[in-house]
């Protein structure tokens, strides 16, 4: 790991992403490419993840 940089450059490209689990949360700023990659990352990990069931309740 490098030293943190005293400036963060920021452009029109930027944008920022929210993640989140539980009571944590990471915001991160990711160019639009990089943000492609997240993307396909993240469907392609969720396609092995199993589904839980979803429990249903009926109005009374």
């Amino acid at each position: 790991e490098g030293p943190v940089p005293d400036t963060i450059v920021v452009d029109g490209s930027t944008i920022a992403i929210g993640c989140w689990k539980g009571r944590t949360n990471l915001s991160i700023m990711v160019s639009q490419v990089e943000c492609q990659e997240l993307l396909i990352g993240l469907v392609g990990s969720l396609r092995h993840c199993k589904r839980p069931r979803m429990r249903t309740t009926r109005a009374v």
